[in-house]
């Protein structure tokens, strides 16, 4: 005999405000979506999903995360994560770039978990998802977004409980920033729109920005790119972007590296490099930002344990260091 899938039906209530809300569901799956709840024109959207049919011991649960944006030009990011009752995927998402002021949303992740199900049982489900953004988005700083709710859901006709505890922490960059492959030489963290609508979108001001190279010696070496934008009254927001700059390589995995922007420390892995194409290339390392007063000299500096021969030559630490400031 066929197995049919039951029909669902959930109601959602506001964890925030306490009104029930009903979502009536004629369709053989329940399913809705949540927000993070920051005050920003930069969010995390989970739409999620359960599949069950019947005789089967387990409930699918489906999460796919959004980012919402509107301008925005952001690096390789490599520490976004999703959660579905303790089962965490942790994801990389490449570079995203727009340039107009229309309201968009970027697939960043989609997790699936099969959660254990007997018929009858109801289903507790927590997701959270959370991903570093670590910039100035329409003058306001944001670093984790962080989104969450936690359901209830049974096979009946009875009500599943959907509550939210969404929310976004600052705080410093991550200081374990796995090394990202083949990322673009060039890229901001912010969108660069000078201009701001009525509703406040748009980028905060970028006032000044830079590049630091080693010098090796050798076609091998750093180079940081900075920008600085103002984020609020009398403080400056600083972001670094560190390459390595190499022709053809072979390298394995290096610990130990580090990336400093004033009090900012953000260690990282390189995930190793082979390729025998003789032509430049940036390999992007890691990510930091800092925010200053608007007289402060920062100080950029980062070291990179190469530790080996590089067209006949032996390089060691390989290191670039430099005060910058708007003025």
């Amino acid at each position: 005999m066929k197995k049919t899938k039951k029909q669902w039906i959930i109601s959602a209530v506001s964890y925030f405000l306490l009104i029930p809300v009903l979502v009536s569901l004629s369709v053989t799956s329940a399913n809705g979506s949540f927000k993070s709840q920051n005050n920003a024109n930069i969010k995390l959207r989970v739409d999620w999903e359960t599949d069950y049919t019947s005789g089967n011991n387990f409930i699918s649960v489906t999460a796919k995360v959004y980012l919402e944006h509107f301008s925005i030009f952001v690096s390789t990011r490599n520490n976004g994560s999703v959660s579905i009752n303790g089962n965490t995927q942790v994801f990389s998402t490449p570079a995203i770039r727009q340039t107009s002021e229309v309201q968009s949303a970027t697939l960043i992740a989609t997790h699936t978990v099969q959660i254990p199900y007997k018929s009858g049982e109801t289903v507790n489900a927590d997701i959270i998802a959370k991903w570093y953004f670590g910039g100035v988005y329409g003058g306001k700083r944001v670093d984790w977004i962080e989104a969450s709710a936690k359901m209830a859901l049974n096979e009946s006709t009875s009500s599943g409980v959907v509550s939210h505890n969404d929310a976004v922490s600052s705080g410093t960059a991550p200081v374990n920033n796995t090394a990202a492959n083949n990322i673009s030489t060039t890229g901001n963290v912010v969108s660069s729109n000078t201009d701001t609508d009525e509703n406040g979108m748009g980028g905060a001001t970028l006032l000044k920005t830079g590049v630091i190279t080693s010098n090796t010696g050798a076609n091998i070496n750093l180079r940081a790119v900075w920008e600085a934008y103002e984020s609020t009254e009398g403080m400056i927001t600083y972001n670094v972007m560190l390459y390595l700059e190499h022709y053809s390589i072979q390298m394995r995995p290096r610990s130990g590296n580090r990336l400093t922007v004033g009090n900012t420390v953000v260690t990282f892995e390189f995930s190793g490099a082979n390729t025998a194409e003789e032509k430049k290339q940036s390999k992007f390392l890691a990510f930091a930002t800092y925010e200053a007063s608007v007289d402060e000299a920062v100080n950029i500096s980062a070291e990179f344990n190469c530790n080996g021969l590089f067209r006949g030559q032996q390089i060691g630490v390989i290191t670039l260091s430099s005060n910058v400031s708007v003025k």
